[in-house]
Formats: structure tokens, C-alpha cells, sequence
């Protein structure tokens, strides 16, 4: 990423960040420990066994800071979030809920001390930043060993008709964006695309993979604010997007959508979560 943000990532988070707090879906319980775990190995000297310090880097509304603060504490983690309205509502909830504050930056100039933090955390981010710059920033702020974590929460269609069938229908309005179900942010970690990354991290990135389900509050409604709150989607013009949400409605209406004794959606996700130490 240059010095500047997506367009329509800037757009669309800094107009949705209230939505995208109470739309999206937390991580699969298994995948945070499992993230937790390997901080805090990457954290350890010798025998001993430090505090780790911690950059989340688009920490965006919040959703994974809270599993970074309630593991290692306020004063042990550091927030980065470029869009400004997502830095408000971090600020507004977890921030107040913590004691911290969401600084601004870039995944190329976080401003952070060289061999400063012991971990980087990206969680529904890196696709936006997966270049050259952002490795060799990641390098120069990371400790000897220090750990890069990538993690996502993707939608399963595997495991639910349902939701296969709204993708198709919404995921046509992408504008080229580098979503991260393309898989274009791997490139960066392609040893011969990518030869730098290969002598800054050790590779291949280890992969784990949990399925979990979100019970999402509000019926039929949640799907669509889930959708909504997707970055081209908070910038298309309002006629677009009505008629986009109404033939979302059309194929919900006809597809047998699970959910639980209250009404709420149960909504089948993957956490997919990426891992390496720097060299």
C-alpha cells in the first residue's frame, strides 16, 4: 500500500464503521486461542516468559481487539486504524471500555520504534496492504522471531445453500477491490513472485482453518446488514443498493435459512487464520 488508502476502502469504512461494528461476525473461539498461543510463544526468551507487545494493525471497529486486550492487557497492545470512522467508533467503545486509543497510520509507516513488538495481528485487513512496503515495514518493526498473524472470518457456502446463493448475487458489485477470498493477498508470500518476503518470513505461512457459526441478531435483516456493511456496497449509490438488497430478499425468501429458537440468524462462517515468524 502506498500512503494513501483503498478509495473504497476509505469510503466505505469511514461511512459504515457503525454498521460494520454490529454486522460483522467475531472469530471462531479455537482460532484466537490458537493466535494467543503463538504470540505468546513468539514472546519468549530463553526460559522466560515476558509479556508480549502487541500491533494490531486496521484494528477497524474492534471486533478482535477485545481477544488481544483481554489476553495481554491495555498497556501491552498498540492499534493502528487508517479510516478515520472506524478509528471513532474504536475509540467510542473499546477505547473507552479499555483505556486505549486507535492511533492512525499505514501499514507502511506505522511510526512504531524499530524491533519494537513481538507480534503483528491482522484481522479482516491484510488483503487491503499486501505489498512490498507493508512486508518491509512489518520487518523492521517485528523483534527476532516476533510473529505476523493474518486472520479472517470468510462465509461458508459450503454449508449453507443460502448463503452461495446471496454471494453470487452481491459479490458481482466488487469493483476489482482485492477481496480476500481471491487470494491475490498471497502473492506477496510467493517465494517467486516475491523473493524479498521469503528472506524477511519463514515460509510457506502455516495454515488453520475453523468452522464456526455466528448467531447473527435481527432474523432475515442481519444477512443484509452483513452485506451492507461491505465496503463496495457502502459506496454504491442508494438506488443501486436497494435494488441490490431487494434481490438479496428474493433468494432469502426461497432458501431455507437456519436459525435459532429467537429468531436469530445462524450464520456459517470459517476463521481462517495465517501465521509466520520473522527471520
Amino acid at each position: 500500500m502506498a500512503t494513501k488508502m483503498h478509495p473504497v476502502a476509505a469510503k466505505g469504512f469511514n461511512a459504515g464503521a457503525a454498521l460494520y461494528a454490529i454486522a460483522r461476525p467475531n472469530y471462531a473461539p479455537a482460532a484466537v486461542s490458537s493466535l494467543i498461543a503463538q504470540i505468546q510463544n513468539a514472546a519468549k526468551q530463553g526460559e522466560e516468559q515476558k509479556q508480549p507487545l502487541v500491533l494490531e494493525l486496521g484494528s477497524g471497529t474492534g471486533i478482535f481487539s477485545r481477544h488481544l486486550l483481554n489476553a495481554f492487557g491495555s498497556s501491552n497492545v498498540r492499534f493502528i486504524e487508517p479510516a478515520e470512522g472506524m478509528r471513532a467508533e474504536f475509540n467510542a467503545s473499546v477505547g473507552v471500555e479499555f483505556g486505549v486509543t486507535a492511533q492512525d497510520g499505514m501499514a507502511n509507516a506505522t511510526g512504531l520504534p524499530d524491533a519494537s513488538v513481538d507480534a503483528v495481528v491482522c484481522a479482516q485487513a491484510f488483503h487491503w496492504f499486501a505489498d512490498a512496503p507493508t512486508i518491509r515495514e512489518f520487518r523492521r518493526i517485528l523483534r527476532p522471531n516476533g510473529l505476523l498473524a493474518l486472520i479472517w472470518n470468510l462465509e461458508d457456502p459450503t454449508r449453507a445453500d443460502w448463503v452461495a446463493k446471496v454471494r453470487t448475487v452481491y459479490e458481482q458489485h466488487e469493483l476489482g477491490t482485492p477481496q480476500y477470498r481471491l487470494g491475490l493477498w498471497r502473492a506477496i508470500f510467493n517465494p517467486s513472485k516475491s523473493p524479498e518476503t521469503a528472506q524477511v518470513f519463514k515460509l510457506p505461512l502455516r495454515e488453520e482453518h475453523f468452522n464456526h457459526a455466528f448467531v447473527a441478531p435481527g432474523g432475515l435483516d442481519a444477512i443484509w446488514n452483513r452485506i451492507h456493511s461491505k465496503s463496495y456496497i457502502l459506496t454504491m449509490d442508494s438506488e443501486t443498493r436497494e435494488k441490490l438488497k431487494a434481490q438479496v430478499f428474493a433468494v432469502l425468501k426461497e432458501s431455507d435459512v437456519e436459525l435459532d429458537a429467537n429468531g436469530n440468524v445462524v450464520y456459517p462462517y470459517v476463521t481462517d487464520l495465517y501465521t509466520s515468524i520473522a527471520i
